[in-house]
């Protein structure tokens, strides 16, 4: 089992208390001797335990949600908070994340850092994390916004942060593209065609037209009902037919 320590308050016991104690006592006989070396032995396991913390204990620094899944154009926000006092030996006594992405092309955040002074140290701050829309197909990605905290506590120094971040792509892939220009290309071509079938009936009343008139130039047109003849200029229609 890894461990990591809880403050410097608890690893001052061992630093500071036990050697004063050890100075002052001086036990006279064997009995005081055996009663002082079992009240140190309590002694360095109740530092022991308060000062070590298994790995799986809540994190120093910590991140709601610590995981995002971001389609491509959205944002979200997760919320970072200490667990703990900043305890420094020294002002200026803060805790301060400048935040960093894998990858800035596909995640961005906002604001690029946070910061939290001994007396605020409980009051939550928020990321806000956004998937960059970017035009381009680059498929599903992971990305990490991380940081590293600066601080003059021992507790929070170089603890380091992370928020991981999935993109969900939206742009097409170059094979799509392709299938959708094609598409397009024999759309118009069958426009094309539609419209130039719907001429073809125009055009031929059009030679039709022409035609008559052609004939008119030099002839006289003769209709019985719905028969019509053509005579040459200036000649009777036949019995029956009227000139037009």
């Amino acid at each position: 089992m890894s461990l990591t320590p809880v403050n410097s308050f608890t690893t001052s016991i061992k630093k500071v208390m036990i050697p004063t104690v050890i100075f002052i006592v001086k036990p006279n006989n064997n009995m005081e001797r055996r009663r002082f070396s079992t009240a140190l032995v309590l002694l360095l396991l109740i530092s022991t335990f308060y000062d070590l913390a298994p790995a799986n204990a809540a994190p120093r620094i910590a991140a709601t949600p610590a995981a995002l899944t971001l389609q491509e154009g959205t944002s979200a926000t997760t919320t970072i908070e200490l667990n703990n006092p900043i305890i420094c030996p020294g002002a200026p006594c803060q805790v301060s994340l400048t935040f960093s992405s894998s990858d800035p092309s596909l995640v961005s955040f906002s604001p690029l850092s946070l910061t939290w002074l001994s007396t605020d140290w409980n009051q939550t701050r928020t990321l806000t994390i956004s998937a960059l829309a970017d035009q381009t197909y680059k498929g599903n990605r992971s990305i990490s916004v991380s940081a590293t905290a600066a601080s003059a506590s021992e507790y929070y120094s170089g603890f380091m942060i992370n928020v991981s971040v999935s993109t969900i792509e939206i742009d097409r892939t170059p094979t799509e593209i392709a299938a959708a220009a094609e598409v397009a290309r024999k759309a118009n071509e069958q426009k094309e065609l539609t419209e130039i079938l719907a001429l073809i009936p125009k055009i031929g009343e059009l030679t039709l037209g022409l035609g008559e008139i052609t004939k008119s130039l030099y002839s006289n047109k003769c209709v019985k009902g719905k028969t019509t003849k053509f005579v040459k200029k200036g000649a009777k229609c036949p019995k029956g037919y009227k000139k037009k």
